[in-house]
């Protein structure tokens, strides 16, 4: 993935968490590369970190 496409990626992203949950940290945000092919192309586990 290109740096420019990943970090578009993250900045919607990191807008997205500001709406629904203002309280928590934007670093939260981060995109991966499933470890397994069939589960997509990019993973972001934000969510895992927010049900904590």
């Amino acid at each position: 993935m290109s740096a420019e496409v990943k970090s578009h990626l993250i900045e919607l992203l990191t807008r997205g968490l500001a709406k629904v949950a203002p309280q928590q940290p934007g670093s939260l945000i981060s995109l991966e590369r499933p470890k397994q092919a069939q589960h997509g192309d990019f993973s972001c586990p934000a969510a895992m970190q927010l049900a904590r």
